[in-house]
């Protein structure tokens, strides 16, 4: 490291990067994600800006959405550096290609900087052109660069030191040969294939194990060539859920980063770039096209549809009272009729209807666990959710009503002709309703407590009780086989 000093005794002045340096994060893409998310039909007008230029194209994109400076997941390590260079006497400029509008926030927010340079609707302020920007600023003076890519490599070139941020290997080699002194480093704190894997969400799969139930139910689980197609059905929607797992958290950054637990995914905490996330829904939808390319037309269909919901609902849907909760159940009950089309087995008319009230009052009472738990109650307005602290009462009335009501058409259905079918001594199945009934009654007690996860289907695979109840179940099915 440099002693910071430069030829006439003054401390050298550092200049630094915003994106991807002091900010783990691409506030342009960002603004872009959140331009589109207001407004989908910009998409039309970005082709026009562009036609100006990259500057031009940020200028208009800032002026839609700018992220809120407080919620920026800042490299702290890089921060607390350079509060201590700037109480050593070292000017501290930010210097950036972002628009000037996110850089001047930023600045007043950290209240840091001796001087903001940034792209202008006229200039994008990279490279070169930031070079010279930067040597008209400080005149003939050397100074300190802080930056994370090769973007980089010709202002750190014309430094007296590099501060290098998650900078790849390659650039610091360059650095290395061409011996300019690094005076810091801040490797990146957290694996690019470990975070990837937690934005995926793959403990999120245990719910499209829906797609074997029709086996289940039809009592032909065992049937190889079925299991296999079942199977292929899973992977499908697996790969699918999550491509809108990652579109979803791109999305909700900003939300995320009001929330007390969710600002430490991968996106909203800058663990990975906005970049990124695109390129890791981009493989799972082809995973998802893939794996469904052997599954019959009908269930291709289905599971179009699904994706097609599911954009809407991340995009939109999900902003609407009550009807989020009935468009989650519609895309529980899609998982079923894909396993029964991908098996070639028909999903009665019982079952769709127990899957409806019972997914909805299951969407229904993940909205009351999110209000109960107190994480949400102050921030309505940035969870993109409708609910506030005064639906609390209203949720639990309409989670446990459609809960209840999935239990009495279980009833019906026992009581139906359509039984005598699968079942030798169907009135074996009646003592299904004592375990199912305590499940849903103990779930809403603690979902009222706020003592659930925020979602009831993860919740139960990890919760012992709910084991003992299938067990309860499927002893009593067993019985009536």
């Amino acid at each position: 490291m440099g002693s910071g000093h430069s030829e006439n005794g003054a401390q050298i002045p550092i200049c630094i990067d915003l994106d991807g340096t002091l900010v783990q994060g691409d506030l342009f893409l960002e603004s872009i994600l959140a331009a589109l998310r207001s407004n989908c039909f910009l998409l039309l007008l970005f082709p026009i800006w562009l036609g100006g230029g990259i500057a031009n194209l940020k200028a208009k994109v800032s002026a839609y959405h700018c992220p809120r400076p407080e919620l920026l997941p800042y490299n702290e390590e890089l921060l607390e550096f350079l509060k201590r260079k700037k109480e050593e006497g070292h000017k501290l400029y930010l210097t950036t290609a972002a628009a000037a509008i996110h850089a001047k926030q930023v600045a007043d927010h950290l209240a840091l900087f001796d001087g903001v340079l940034a792209s202008t609707a006229r200039e994008n302020l990279k490279g070169e052109r930031k070079l010279d920007a930067i040597s008209k600023l400080l005149g003939a003076k050397t100074f300190w660069y802080a930056g994370n890519s090769r973007a980089d490599l010709l202002i750190w070139r014309e430094s007296a030191g590099a501060i290098t941020v998650n900078t790849a290997r390659r650039a610091e080699n360059y650095l290395e040969k061409r011996r300019i002194p690094i005076a810091a480093r801040f490797p990146k704190l957290r694996s690019g294939w470990s975070a990837a894997a937690s934005a995926l969400r793959p403990h999120q799969w245990v719910k499209n194990a829906l797609v074997f139930m029709p086996l289940l139910l039809a009592h032909q689980l065992f049937r190889a060539e079925k299991l296999v197609a079942a199977a292929i059905a899973f992977a499908a929607f697996s790969f699918c859920a999550s491509s809108f797992y990652v579109l979803n958290d791109l999305l909700d950054m900003e939300a995320d980063r009001c929330h007390p637990r969710k600002k430490s995914r991968p996106f909203a905490s800058g663990a990975l770039s906005v970049a990124d996330g695109l390129l890791l829904t981009a493989l799972a939808a082809a995973a998802s096209v893939a794996c469904a390319w052997f599954l019959p037309v009908s269930a291709q269909r289905l599971l179009a549809i699904y994706a097609v919901v599911n954009l809407c609902y991340s995009v939109r849907l999900k902003q609407f009272l009550f009807l989020d909760a009935i468009v989650l159940a519609f895309l529980y009950t899609l998982r079923l009729l894909v396993g029964g089309r991908a098996t070639h087995i028909e999903i009665s008319v019982w079952t769709l209807a127990f899957s409806i009230f019972f997914f909805l009052g299951l969407a229904l009472l993940k909205r009351l666990t999110e209000l109960v738990s107190g994480k949400n109650l102050t921030l309505a307005a940035e969870s993109r959710r409708a609910y506030t602290a005064s639906d609390i009462a209203p949720l639990n009335s309409f989670a446990s009503s459609a809960l209840y009501l999935s239990v009495l058409i279980a009833f019906l259905y026992i009581n139906s002709p359509d039984v005598a079918k699968l079942y030798r001594r169907p009135e074996a199945l009646w003592f299904i309703s004592l375990p199912l009934l305590y499940w849903i009654g103990r779930l809403l007690m603690l979902a009222n407590r706020g003592l659930m996860s925020d979602d009831p289907i993860v919740f139960a695979f990890k919760d012992p009780a709910s084991y003992l109840v299938g067990l309860a179940i499927l002893v009593c099915a067993l019985l009536a086989t």
